[in-house]
């Protein structure tokens, strides 16, 4: 790096194309270099690359189309190798900048998955901001690709939108074949959950159980909606056919316990109430809440 920065310096050597393409080649892997060390040389080393490879071309008068579609190829490996490395920083930047050359150079090179990836990383080095400007824009420019409405609804989640969150999943419902979506409505069904809207997210839970019925967790959250709501033959259903599916699901048999346990608390506080001359309703009350006990243990 000292030797590359005094030669792209220096009058004798300034001016030739090849000081300048060693430059981009050594910041390139300063930039994607796994070593965090290397790394520290120059933390904007992605875009001095860049502008290295641009300056190398200006002296040879060729900075041409085909150049720059070479240095959209170059950036985007940097992007991708830098991904592959956990090196969302670089990654971030490398892959938004190799989408504007892109597009530069050839206006039908429309990489979109580029500004997904570019908005993921931007997330992972925790710039939500910056991700959702990135992925709303990769939104507007047409993509349908189910991650980027995904990823934009998990960027509203950590700002505490929901409503934002579940605005662009119906966005994406609506852009995304609906083969593709289940990511989407999983993410939706998790929402109405902690918002607590049972009867949405028992609405939700029944469409992805129609898509996915071998999935032994959608009917476990299904009988928690059922549950909460004081359904509770409903809610035994679902939990004995998520058992059926997964007979060795731990989580199933504990929250069945839990259920039995609590409709037999609810009977009794119900057989409590009763006045003292309906003796054979507290009898049949109170049979009816030892055999939920019994079927809790």
């Amino acid at each position: 790096k000292k030797y590359i920065d005094e030669a792209s310096a220096h009058p004798s050597t300034s001016g030739e194309s090849k000081t300048w393409k060693y430059k981009a080649d050594i910041y390139y892997e300063i930039a994607t270099s796994r070593n965090v060390s290397y790394n520290q040389l120059d933390t904007n080393a992605i875009e001095v690359a860049t502008d290295a490879l641009i300056k190398s071309w200006e002296i040879e008068d060729s900075y041409q189309k085909d150049n720059k579609l070479y240095i959209a190829v170059s950036i985007k490996q940097a992007g991708v190798e830098a991904y592959a490395k956990g090196r969302f920083d670089v990654a971030a930047k490398a892959l938004e900048k190799a989408y504007h050359y892109n597009i530069g150079a050839d206006p039908n090179r429309v990489e979109l998955d580029l500004l997904y990836f570019s908005g993921l990383s931007y997330l992972n080095i925790n710039k939500t901001n910056k991700a959702e400007e990135i992925l709303n824009y990769a939104i507007e420019k047409g993509s349908k690709g189910v991650g980027v409405f995904a990823v934009l609804s998990d960027v509203y989640l950590l700002k505490g939108d929901t409503t934002k969150a579940l605005d662009i999943i119906e966005k994406g419902f609506n852009a995304v074949p609906e083969t593709e979506n289940y990511e989407l409505l999983i993410k939706e069904i998790n929402i109405f959950l902690v918002k607590g809207d049972l009867a949405a997210a028992e609405k939700k839970l029944k469409i992805a159980i129609e898509k996915t019925p071998e999935n032994p967790m959608l009917y476990a959250a299904l009988a928690n909606c059922y549950g909460t709501q004081g359904n509770f033959e409903e809610a035994e259903k679902a939990l004995n056919n998520a058992l059926k599916i997964k007979p060795d699901f731990f989580d199933a048999y504990y929250d069945l316990g839990g259920l039995y346990y609590n409709d037999g608390i609810a009977i009794l506080e119900k057989a409590e109430k009763l006045d003292l001359s309906a003796k054979e309703e507290y009898k049949r009350l109170k049979g009816l809440a030892d055999e939920r006990f019994e079927k809790a243990i």
